[in-house]
């Protein structure tokens, strides 16, 4: 499933290199909340969204997002406030407001090698990837993703 993050320009660099960050306030509500805003569509200004940049998560289909969700009659979308350490777990990339193929950025995730190769964020295995290697393609997904780690099998450990 397709979950959206709207902000700005520079927090969308920082979360593409560190990773989201988990927020806490109270959100017109009694107590305090914490986590990540995500959406199941994206917003813009006139939803009150900050729209200099928009990040897409791919949460996996099996991901259990109900417990997380915001439900509020009438609304006509669904929203999500989940925690930093889960949202990180999937693949995020920036998109542009038109929300077309040509103007993604590469999926940035942490790779997760196996005997048989480099397994992209879906789970399909991309073979002949090295431990040099900072880009990789799925053939399967026909996305390109770029790899944030050196957890190479090959690669000594400090």
């Amino acid at each position: 499933m397709k979950l959206y993050h709207s902000t700005t320009r520079v927090a969308a660099d920082a979360i593409l290199a560190l990773g989201f960050r988990d927020a806490t306030r109270s959100y017109l509500t009694d107590r305090e909340w914490t986590g990540v805003w995500l959406s199941d569509r994206p917003f813009d200004e006139t939803q009150g969204a900050r729209s200099e940049a928009l990040l897409e998560v791919q949460a996996p289909d099996d991901a259990e997002l109900t417990p997380f969700e915001w439900v509020e009659e009438g609304k006509g979308y669904r929203e999500f406030l989940m925690p930093a350490s889960m949202v990180n777990a999937w693949p995020v990339q920036m998109v542009d407001r038109g929300g077309t193929d040509a103007m993604r950025t590469p999926v940035r995730w942490y790779a997760q090698w196996t005997a048989n190769g480099l397994l992209c964020p879906q789970g399909h295995v991309i073979e002949n990837v090295g431990p040099a290697r900072a880009r990789a393609h799925c053939p399967a997904c026909g996305r390109d993703f770029e790899i944030l780690d050196d957890a190479h099998p090959d690669v000594a450990k400090p």
